[in-house]
């Protein structure tokens, strides 16, 4: 009880002073203790302002030890002098006024956000007492040139000194550890900066748009550049990677006149190859140099494309590899590339990523899930796209201000669902030519009208149709337990041929965007039944045994067989079909003839070749009358 009894005392205590207003020649003071104030409120006209150390009321003394939260808020004053007393200056404390002059004295160990917003300062000094500067303190301070920041300064945070336009010389301490969030976004005359070492992070945007930067030379105790840090330098025409750089974000050198690109020789995370830099195991692509380099190909390790690797380059020529999966935003935009072959196996295609290209006919993958913002954005020379079968949503803006698209082909029975807008600036097909023509698969025009998206547009049906599938084995969302043959059967609702007897089937994990986890020791095969309306697609190994997967206790597992494996007698062919499995809790196979299976056990060997006569432990190989064989386990 007498805990909390206290407890309300001090509070009550606390209250009680910051209600304890003292007003002194055109200055209101607020006390924040028995002995101590802070400068709430200025009051006066005068254009240079002296705050005292120290203020006498009612026979009391108290320092001052703060300027407020807008204490100076929309003031005319020029200049103001800080006494030695002063350890902070608060949010907005002197926001949009015309200071120019300002001392800020040994001891201060604190400025708030948005302090000196929109002030007129040409000049600063930070004391040595200054461990860090908070967000957007001098935000659109345009007068300020010069900034010399003392030993000590740990820390500059956000957009501190965003849109600082006079600012020509910057000197940064070997104590600073940090600078922020585009702290020095477009300072647009800064020309050069000499990091110290000890620097360990540069944030996203931190000097986004200096136009005028050169001659960056970075740390070797710098460990982290955020994105688009270096976005649009465009004075800058080297980089070199530190030894002690571990991260990069997206689009950090993109739109630069950088024509080479180095790495320490110590850096153990980051090389270069044929002039562009990627990880150690060339999975991923970073950036390309900005000038110089007119045609790329892709390393054949690459499964991802960083954001912005090459926007706003001299390119005009891309070779991507089979087993790329991601293309991330902007990464091609703005470069001169008139054609493009996106391999079977890319899953995404980030926002912007091809926008403001000269592509003029653009094929998307069949295993592309969706359509991301902007991403073909102001081609200005596209005509035609096609877009798979496996697109369920197209985004905003996808192919906005695309003036010559005139043809879009549709390869799949169900249309893709377009992202609502309100704005029709901000539809997919805000721009494009005018009555587009819309193609889509024989019988399915009033789908596609049906769904109100596409009522702008000319829906012509082609020539072929979707083949009708009736049922898969095992069922989609079915459940998988432990070690299982991969072998699916497909039953559409009329006769087929196989038109690829390989297809390219894939195995993936956890979500369709994953790369493909399994390929057979020869391939998958398709076998047709009697009736020819089921094919049964497995993967074979170099003996021509049906391979097994052992399928992992609650994961997603997604087996996809690719679009025009079979068609009909009028040449309707299959879309991509995707079984999507469940795995339980893995258990013994103890069954000889592999569930959901509506095949005839023929013959039963062992692995020695010889016939058995009933199942034996160990490995099984099975011949079905259909004439593909397993390997089943029995326990």
């Amino acid at each position: 009880m007498r805990k909390t009894l206290l407890a309300a005392f001090s509070l009550l205590t606390v209250v009680s002073y910051a209600q304890t207003v003292i007003d002194l020649d055109d200055i209101s003071y607020t006390q924040t203790s028995p002995s101590t104030v802070e400068v709430s409120k200025y009051h006066g006209t005068a254009n240079e302002v002296s705050i005292p150390e120290t203020i006498q009321h009612e026979g009391k003394q108290f320092k001052v030890t703060a300027i407020g939260e807008q204490a100076f808020y929309w003031k005319a004053v020029t200049s103001v002098t800080l006494p030695s007393s002063i350890d902070s200056v608060k949010r907005m404390a002197f926001a949009s006024t015309k200071l120019n002059t300002i001392n800020l004295p040994e001891g201060l160990k604190f400025i708030g956000p948005y302090a000196f917003n929109s002030s007129k300062i040409t000049e600063l000094t930070t004391p040595t007492t200054l461990k860090k500067i908070d967000n957007s303190a001098f935000f659109t301070c345009r007068m300020l040139q010069k900034i010399n920041f003392k030993e000590g300064l740990e820390e500059i945070e956000a957009a501190a000194f965003y849109k600082n336009e006079s600012l020509v010389s910057v000197s940064f301490p070997k104590s600073l550890k940090k600078i922020g969030k585009t702290s020095f976004c477009r300072c647009a005359k800064l020309p050069s900066v000499s990091f110290p070492e000890g620097l360990v992070s540069i944030g996203p945007g931190a000097f986004y748009e200096c136009t005028e930067l050169a001659n960056v030379v970075l740390p070797n105790t710098l460990t982290s550049i955020g994105d688009e840090a270096f976005l649009k330098c465009q004075s800058m025409t080297t980089f070199n990677v530190p030894k002690n750089l571990e991260e990069l974000g997206s689009s950090f050198i993109a739109m630069t006149n950088i024509n080479s690109i180095t790495v320490d020789p110590d850096n153990k995370l980051f090389h270069v190859v044929d002039g562009v830099l990627y990880n150690m195991k060339n999975t991923l692509l970073y950036a390309i140099p900005m000038r110089g380099k007119k045609e790329l190909n892709v390393h054949k390790n690459c499964i991802g494309i960083w954001g912005g690797a090459c926007w706003g380059s001299d390119l005009e020529k891309v070779t991507l590899p089979e087993g790329l999966l991601a293309i991330d935003g902007y990464a091609f935009e703005t470069t001169n590339i008139s054609d493009i072959q996106f391999p079977k196996s890319l899953t995404f295609i980030g926002e912007q990523a091809f926008a403001d290209t000269k592509l003029t006919k653009v094929v998307l993958p069949e295993n592309l899930l969706y359509l991301i913002d902007g991403s073909f954005a102001a081609c200005s020379e596209l005509t035609t796209v096609t877009i798979p079968s496996s697109v369920t949503t197209i985004d905003n803006h996808v192919f906005s201000r695309s003036k010559k698209l005139s043809e879009i082909i549709c390869l799949g029975s169900t249309p893709p669902a377009l992202v609502s807008f309100y704005e029709f600036v901000d539809s997919p097909f805000f721009g494009i030519a005018d009555s587009p023509k819309l193609l889509v698969p024989k019988g399915t025009a009033e789908i596609y009208k049906a769904t109100g998206d596409y009522t702008d547009m000319n829906i012509v049906e082609q020539e072929n149709g979707i083949l009708k599938l009736v049922s898969t084995s095992p069922k989609d969302k079915s459940t998988v337990k432990g070690n299982e043959p991969l072998s699916f059967t497909y039953t559409f609702a009329e006769p087929v041929k196989v038109i690829n007897e390989n297809p390219n089937v894939t195995l993936r994990e956890k979500d369709l965007l994953y790369r493909n986890i399994f390929t057979p020791d020869d391939c998958w095969k398709v076998t047709l039944s009697k009736d020819k309306k089921t094919i049964t697609v497995w993967a074979a190994d170099f003996d021509g045994f049906t391979t097994s997967y052992n399928f992992d206790a609650n994961n997603n597992y997604f087996v996809v067989l690719p679009a025009n494996t079979v068609e009909s007698i009028t040449g309707d062919k299959n879309e991509r079909i995707v079984i999507s499995l469940v795995g339980s809790i893995a258990a013994g196979i103890d069954q000889t003839i592999p569930a959901e299976t509506n095949q005839k056990e023929v013959a039963r060997y062992n692995l020695n070749g010889q016939q058995i006569h009933t199942p034996q432990k160990g490995i099984n190989i099975i011949k079905y009358a259909d004439g593909t064989t397993r390997k089943v386990v029995v326990r």
